[in-house]
């Protein structure tokens, strides 16, 4: 059953429902996203939030101090990796997010709660994405409602070039560090050569839709040697 699950692809067969559920979902995932953003700049003001005798140090000890001689942040990160790692490879919810994210129909045909799947990503995605918003947060040392402007890009390109199917079905966690290492990488390497900020942004652009190119080609070859 593990096995016979995660053939589905979303490769094989392209439901139009499917692609309109994508859809849906990926615009209000975005308007969410900037609804909450226009929201933070406004309750802010657009101004950092440090408290009149600033943040308490339990709480910036969490983004500055060390486990033994280890970043807190890394310990987290290393955390999470191990748990979700299980969670995605080695168990009954990891198959059905794959077959969910594969085709949605042959999951539901083959007994997937698809829709109780599917809010429980999102819920795992939020909950996430706040962990390492109050991680950034106490790094910072404060509140900038700015912060975290394009990481979902950044995001995006590093599972893609960890190996992920922009379609859905297919991915490793494992692979996924590597491609979020290489976008560090990147990065880090352009602030030491001093580039500028815009052009880094190019740069990253252009390896988002390299590597969202080199996917679909792949997606394309795949089909055509399954025919």
């Amino acid at each position: 059953m593990h096995t016979r699950i995660r053939k589905f692809n979303t490769r094989d067969t392209y439901p139009e429902q499917k692609l309109d559920n994508d859809l849906c979902q990926t615009v209000v995932a975005r308007g969410s996203m900037v609804f909450v953003r226009g929201l933070a700049l406004l309750m802010t003001k657009g101004a950092p939030i440090v408290g009149d005798d600033g943040l308490p140090q339990n709480f910036v000890a969490f983004g500055t101090g060390r486990l033994g001689g280890i970043p807190w942040p890394v310990v987290a990160a290393a955390f999470i990796f191990v748990i979700f790692a299980w969670v995605l490879h080695k168990t009954a919810f990891g198959t059905r997010v794959f077959a969910t994210g594969g085709n949605r129909e042959a999951a539901f045909l083959s007994g997937v709660p698809v829709r109780r799947v599917t809010l429980s990503v999102y819920v795992i995605c939020g909950l996430t994405a706040g962990v390492a918003g109050v991680m950034l947060a106490a790094r910072l040392q404060s509140g900038q409602p700015t912060a975290g402007e394009f990481y979902e890009l950044s995001a995006i390109a590093a599972v893609v070039l960890g190996g992920a199917a922009l379609q859905g079905g297919e991915g490793h966690l494992h692979k996924t560090m590597i491609g979020v290492l290489i976008m560090t990488v990147m990065t880090n390497s352009l602030n030491l050569m001093g580039v500028d900020s815009y052009w880094q942004r190019i740069a990253i652009g252009t390896v988002i839709v390299a590597a969202a190119a080199a996917d679909q080609l792949r997606a394309k070859v795949n089909w055509l040697k399954s025919r």
